[in-house]
């Protein structure tokens, strides 16, 4: 099996699960003043709001007054020029960077809240909230997605199998919000930690299933 807990973290996935399933996002505009208690709440937001909208976010400056910081910038992720001088020709990429002004920036005040002072909704590019799902920080594999392919895992299913065993579920590929390779990833963690912790045993034994599922 991929992990001797594997069952007990199966089970804990489960229970996250229950807790959030009657949860309801909604999704405001940024307006001056809206108020946050902290950075991750403000982060949560406007990747919320962005991915809505059809556009990456990442934060993009920060600014320390004592030591510590008091404004945040966080941006579209096409915000930046695009950098081609020192690139030869042969090493050009499709161009990902347009000079995007869409942001917001919050301060903190006194008391430790967050306070957004400012924004700018505009975008010079076209978004896509067909295709939000493809950009990184939208990309998350949930409770019950990691759960799935830590039993799949368990029981020798291969990961192409169980990704479209996914997809099958939401209703297709476009439906998912991971790629394969963010699954994999995810399942190569989980091996390398059982690796650090020395249960090597139990990794050779999910790799001979995992070899046997391939030939059959």
């Amino acid at each position: 099996m991929l992990h001797k807990d594997v069952d007990k973290e199966v089970e804990d996935l489960t229970m996250e699960i229950e807790q959030n399933e009657n949860v309801v996002d909604g999704v405001k505009e940024p307006k001056v003043g809206m108020m946050f208690d902290s950075i991750d709440d403000v982060v949560e937001f406007y990747r919320k709001y962005a991915k809505e909208k059809g556009f990456g976010m990442s934060i993009r400056t920060s600014k320390k007054v004592g030591g510590e910081v008091r404004y945040v910038t966080i941006a579209c992720s096409h915000s930046g020029k695009p950098r081609t001088r020192d690139m030869k020709v042969n090493q050009l990429r499709p161009q990902t960077k347009t000079d995007c002004k869409a942001k917001i920036t919050i301060v903190i005040l006194a008391d430790g809240k967050w306070k957004l002072s400012s924004f700018v909704l505009d975008h010079n590019h076209v978004v896509s909230p067909g295709k939000a799902r493809l950009h990184r920080c939208h990309r998350v594999l949930n409770a019950n997605v990691k759960r799935k392919l830590l039993v799949h895992a368990k029981v020798g299913v291969r990961l192409n199998k169980s990704y479209t065993l996914l997809a099958v579920e939401q209703g297709g590929y476009d439906k998912l919000e991971y790629t394969e390779k963010d699954c994999r990833n995810f399942l190569n963690k989980k091996i390398h930690l059982e690796l650090r912790e020395g249960d090597a045993m139990a990794m050779q034994n999910y790799f001979l299933r995992m070899k046997s599922a391939t030939i059959t």
